[in-house]
């Protein structure tokens, strides 16, 4: 008996999607977001990282979201491979001498 659950494959896409648009959005704050003086006004939450750190973040999210979206298109990094064995019908063993 198996004790796996399969997600459905639409449910495997958005949260994916909403990773990669999660990593897209850090990637924004590191390249392009509030200057340093804007940030140096909040720094509290988000705003209180580094432009290196939301890059660092980002990078990592959307390697996740990447992931994500192969494995829900079918890669299955850690399946392990079972060679099937086929049984010879009865009567076609060779004897044994």
């Amino acid at each position: 008996m198996s004790l796996t659950m399969a997600i459905p494959q639409w449910l495997a896409f958005v949260i994916a999607g909403v990773v990669l648009l999660y990593g897209g959005f850090r990637m924004y704050l590191a390249v392009a977001g509030p200057s340093n003086d804007e940030r140096a006004k909040a720094r509290t939450g988000m705003l209180a990282m580094s432009r290196r750190t939301h890059g660092l973040v980002a990078v990592m999210l959307l390697i996740a979201g990447g992931l994500l979206l192969a494995s829900a298109f079918g890669w299955q990094p850690f399946a392990t491979n079972k060679p099937t064995v086929e049984r010879p019908g009865p009567g076609s063993a060779l004897p044994v001498r």
